[in-house]
């Protein structure tokens, strides 16, 4: 039988594997940090891993998002987080989606709402949605504020969390989370799994050619990513790992 303990120092390998692959990104240095990567912008909020833990636990966080123009900021429209816990012994990880939907991310800048082409890449090709859809659907009420989500996410988090993902620094940044307890906490499979010539490759490549076997990922990332579906991808390899 494989102990929790043993478990976490696996992990731990995992998340310090990535964390020294990826020691000259900036971007990911920038969100491991209790100071908040821009003081002078809102909405940020600092993750801990204070809460006592009897359990280990995957977070698995994907965010598509759309590009405000003139400064390359992004904001999430529909993003996912998918918990695994390990049990102990060899029972299998049970999983359960914490969040899947919409996201209003207002609170940074509301303006996101004009459908000003020339201000906003609101990049359809990959979210699936227009710019009118997105509307519709804040309209509609279907939209989570930025804050909700962001406040699952920090009560998700306790002493034997670790937050997967690919690409995790943009998804972190999106949320405007950050903290220093996320340094030997993130397992991404960007700097985990690398290529033969030591670059990263994309999710959707290391879904064929690591999960073809496993489960139904064939049409993986045909056409629009899922939030969702992405995240579960993550989550997926690994466990496989």
């Amino acid at each position: 039988q494989t102990s929790l303990m043993n478990r976490a120092i696996e992990l731990g390998a995992l998340a310090a594997t990535a964390c020294e692959r990826s020691a000259g990104c900036p971007k990911l240095a920038s969100v491991l940090s209790d100071a908040p990567p821009d003081e002078s912008k809102p909405s940020w909020v600092l993750l801990s891993a204070e809460s006592a833990a009897n359990s280990i636990t995957l977070l698995a966080i994907d965010v598509e998002m759309i590009e405000r123009r003139s400064d390359k900021l992004r904001l999430p429209v529909t993003a996912a987080l998918v918990r695994c816990e390990i049990p102990e012994g060899n029972d299998a990880p049970t999983t359960s989606t914490l969040f899947s939907g919409f996201v209003d991310p207002s609170s940074v800048d509301a303006g996101w709402a004009s459908g000003d082409a020339a201000a906003w890449d609101y990049k359809e090709q990959f979210t699936g949605f227009t710019h009118a859809d997105l509307l519709a659907r804040r309209d509609a009420g279907e939209m989570t504020p930025l804050s909700q989500l962001q406040r699952r996410i920090k009560d998700a988090m306790h002493a034997g969390a670790f937050l997967v993902g690919h690409g995790i620094q943009c998804d972190l940044r999106c949320l405007r989370l950050h903290g220093a307890a996320l340094r030997r906490r993130v397992v991404d499979t960007m700097w985990i799994f690398r290529t033969k010539g030591g670059g990263s490759a994309p999710l959707k490549d290391l879904v064929a050619e690591m999960l073809a076997e496993v489960g139904d990922w064939a049409d993986f990332q045909k056409g629009a990513h899922g939030a969702l579906r992405d995240a579960e991808a993550a989550l997926a390899l690994v466990l496989r790992e």
